[in-house]
């Protein structure tokens, strides 16, 4: 049985739930989240759009056949703002508002990490996620026109969170299932890893006189790579401009 897993197969066995079908339940959802989340990060509302439908029909199906198990009224809470995070999601990708979409689909997936923290799940894509949400906001503040009015010392601080959370990901040790026990998927996997790792040395060797360009651009390659790696576990071939479901 899958070790991050354990405590809540441990905990429905208490529950008129099928211990087997968790795991799958939850990579189900999050891959269904992914083909949503990764085309509205690059401007793909449509292809988003067209994905959003099977998202919501495999939540309210998760959130029927779990919910019971939740007996915290903070975390039913959770799964509440859960949903209403969704629904506008949808109602902001009809609207074609981009940045609506992103903020309620990252307000998701925080509330749907809150709730694996209730079920004290040790899930691997949590630390990828983890890493993105660090690397996103290092690369909007080096695209920030005002960057350099920023001191060295400043800046930082982003950086070092960044390659806290790679660190965390780099040295956890990742159950196959998550990628369908696929050598192919496992070795892209490690490769983009890599790739990560490399490109990350490349920005912690700038120094202090580099251009702000330089930074952002550096920034951003390591971005498209992150959004590459979601794709492989999300089993979508990642395209920046359209991202295919398999």
């Amino acid at each position: 049985m899958i070790k991050s897993f354990q405590f809540l197969i441990l905990f429905l066995l208490f529950t008129s739930c099928s211990t087997l079908e968790v795991p799958k339940d939850i990579l189900t959802l999050e891959r269904k989240f992914i083909a949503v989340w990764l085309p509205s990060q690059s401007c793909q509302l449509e292809k988003a759009r067209g994905e959003y439908d099977s998202l919501i029909a495999h939540w309210k199906i998760f959130r029927e056949k779990y919910s019971s198990i939740i007996k915290n009224e903070n975390t039913k809470k959770e799964v509440r703002r859960s949903e209403q995070w969704l629904e506008e999601a949808g109602v902001c990708l009809k609207q074609g508002d981009e940045l609506c979409v992103r903020v309620k689909l990252d307000q998701f997936k925080f509330q749907m990490q809150e709730i694996r923290k209730y079920w004290e799940v040790d899930y691997y894509i949590d630390y990828l996620w983890d890493f993105e949400e660090d690397l996103n906001r290092f690369v909007e503040i080096s695209a920030d026109p005002k960057l350099d009015l920023l001191e060295w010392n400043e800046f930082m601080p982003y950086l070092k969170a960044v390659n806290l959370s790679f660190t965390r990901l780099y040295e956890k040790e990742m159950d196959l299932e998550f990628l369908d026990y696929d050598p192919d998927k496992i070795d892209k996997w490690y490769s983009l890893k890599l790739e990560l790792d490399l490109k990350l040395s490349c920005l912690n060797g700038l120094t202090e006189g580099a251009q702000i360009d330089e930074i952002a651009n550096c920034a951003k390659g390591i971005q498209k790579t992150t959004h590459e790696a979601i794709a492989l576990f999300g089993n979508i071939i990642y395209k920046s401009t359209a991202p295919e479901i398999l």
